[in-house]
């Protein structure tokens, strides 16, 4: 991480705009280039975390991969299985998405699959 230290220093003490408007870019693109290894990844039975989503309550959701139960194919061929307290969390929230209060286990469908972060 030092190579991280030194990076993000000589970018806060040197970086003119153009310099910024470059390093934004190469940002992003990495972004893509993890996110697309990211959903290579992702299968059925993985233990996962979400992030990327929007609404952003679902961000740090956990469960497991399964597949989609509306019978989705694509990039969105998969849901997540939420665990009891992601179940109990998305429930707070209730705008969206309606989780009945029995409900110990809620599959989210229709997640992309660059939206799943496999856990180890």
């Amino acid at each position: 991480m030092a190579l991280a230290a030194t990076t993000i220093s000589d970018i806060v003490l040197n970086a003119n705009e153009d310099d910024l408007d470059r390093i934004i870019q190469s940002v992003k693109d990495r972004r893509k280039v993890l996110s697309a290894a990211r959903a290579a990844e992702v299968q059925i039975g993985m233990a996962c975390t979400l992030t990327g989503l929007s609404p952003k309550y679902l961000n740090g959701l956990t469960g497991t991969v399964v597949r989609d139960p509306n019978g989705r194919s694509g990039t969105r061929a998969f849901g997540c299985k939420l665990d009891e307290a992601s179940t109990k969390r998305l429930r707070s929230h209730g705008s969206k998405f309606y989780v009945p209060a029995d409900t110990t286990e809620y599959v989210l469908p229709g997640v992309p699959m660059q939206c799943f972060k496999v856990n180890a």
